[in-house]
């Protein structure tokens, strides 16, 4: 998996070629044993990127698309998914600071249990086991979860 940014969107393209993976749904992951959650490492599907946005390029190729005159370009920070579907479409949508840590915390190899500690630094720890659990199960609907290691 990648991380890209507008500067050299180049690696973008890899998300349309990306070899195929098996893709995780969310029964694969309650079917593990409790005592594996903690040293759990997943990986993202091969088509996956983190594109960082330092201006508002996603607005910009939006209206284009939409047939609309695109907006002047301002600096902008701003995360963003993009991955392939199981009928081969390319989808994107925007991240919040925290998926983000979490998503780069699984880019970077770490394990469920690091996770967890680095959403610990954001969140209230009350919230940490919902919000980890949470994308999860929403990183399973939309295919990105590729395999266990």
């Amino acid at each position: 998996m990648e991380l890209v940014n507008d500067h050299d969107p180049r690696p973008l393209q890899q998300q349309f070629d990306a070899a195929d993976g098996v893709r995780l749904a969310w029964d694969d992951l309650r079917a593990l044993p409790q005592a594996d959650w903690a040293s759990l490492r997943l990986a993202l599907h091969p088509s996956f990127r983190l594109f960082e946005g330092g201006y508002n390029s996603v607005e910009t190729w939006q209206a284009i698309k939409a047939g609309q005159s695109p907006p002047a370009a301002v600096a902008a920070h701003a995360s963003w998914a993009l991955w392939r579907d199981e009928e081969r479409v390319c989808r994107f949508r925007s991240i919040d600071p925290v998926e983000r840590l979490a998503i780069s915390h699984l880019l970077h190899g770490g394990s469920f249990a690091g996770l967890c500690e680095a959403l610990a630094t954001e969140l209230e720890v009350s919230d940490v086991p919902v919000v980890a659990i949470g994308h999860l199960q929403s990183w399973c609907a939309e295919g990105w979860l590729s395999r266990l290691y």
